[in-house]
């Protein structure tokens, strides 16, 4: 049986090898009809006209006794081309969000839609909606600045901010910056849809991690003082993300976060100056301001450890659903 020697490539050739993964996101499509002559009441206060609401005060000898009738006037939104500024009577309504609700009428998740839809009486739609979509947020918590992202199931960037809670005029203790974080989630929880409901499969809910604080002390690191407090506060917050987005967090160590995003701080670097550095040369939505020193702006380090963090979690995430 004769050999042939196998004959490698020349010392000095260049090679480039490309990837490309597929990701397949189960996607479940539903359709929500709203029928002719339904759907045209609001318990919104806006939808009833106060100018025409009665009420009458009756005295007696016993006191005062006030009565309240029930007959109350819906506003009228119709517009007229004439010189009066109101049309016929119409009921009108403005379809804005659809509550989705499983089997045992429980409401799992809702959808909002980009412009209100303008329901009258003698209109009916059917609205589609795909639901495939899960969100990834990832949080650097910190009593001074906590950084904040969002990445869709794609791993693209939707918000990626800072939330600066330095100032002790405005937030003189922890609960103060508390309740600034909360206000924050309740923005991401409304602006990005995210509503999870605990009857809902862990699989199917939006992910939540968190950067985990130092479990000991290190000399030349923060002190143990800071440390606990840090902690204490990691816990507030961790409170506040299942209170506010019904989701319970993924802790994830720094080391283990910066490999799963692929970054290897060399030794000697100054591993915040790096991953700021990776992160500008590898995502384009990710920017950076500086001061007139040329330092980058409070804050930038804060967005960057959460994007890590946000994008670790991420590929975590994907491993999940491919088991």
């Amino acid at each position: 049986m004769h050999e042939t020697p196998l004959v490698g490539p020349p010392e000095d050739a260049a090679w480039s090898i490309e990837f490309k993964g597929v990701n397949h996101v189960p996607t479940l499509t539903m359709l929500a009809r709203a029928p002719k002559g339904e759907l045209n009441h609001s318990n919104n206060p806006t939808y009833l006209d106060y100018g025409y609401v009665t009420s009458s005060a009756e005295v007696s000898s016993l006191g005062s006794e006030f009565t309240e009738t029930f007959e109350r006037t819906i506003k009228n939104v119709v517009k007229s081309p004439y010189a009066d500024p109101t049309g016929s009577f119409s009921k009108e309504t403005y379809i804005s969000k659809i509550g989705i609700y499983d089997e045992d009428n429980n409401l799992i998740a809702i959808a909002k839609l980009a412009t209100p839809v303008r329901k009258t009486e003698d209109r009916d739609f059917t609205f589609k909606i795909k639901n495939g979509y899960l969100m990834i947020i990832g949080l650097d918590v910190s009593t001074s600045i906590t950084g904040a992202t969002v990445l869709d199931d794609e791993g693209k960037t939707l918000y990626c901010e800072a939330w600066d809670t330095r100032n002790k005029n405005h937030y003189p203790d922890m609960f103060y910056k508390a309740n600034f974080i909360q206000s924050k989630l309740s923005e991401i929880k409304h602006n990005f849809s995210i509503y999870n409901s605990p009857h809902l499969d862990e699989k199917k809910k939006d992910s939540l991690f968190i950067e985990q604080t130092l479990n000991r002390f290190r000399p030349g690191f923060s002190s143990a003082k800071t440390l606990l407090t840090l902690a204490r506060f990691n816990g507030i917050v961790s409170y506040l993300c299942v209170r506010e987005l019904s989701l319970r967090p993924e802790y994830l160590g720094v080391t283990t976060a910066r490999k799963l995003a692929g970054i290897k701080v060399p030794k000697g670097e100054n591993s915040k100056d790096y991953v700021l550095n990776f992160l500008l040369d590898n995502e384009p939505s990710f920017s950076v301001e500086y001061t007139k020193h040329g330092n980058p702006k409070p804050g930038s380090y804060d967005r960057a450890d959460s994007l890590v963090i946000a994008k670790a979690g991420h590929i975590l995430r994907l491993d999940d659903d491919k088991r």
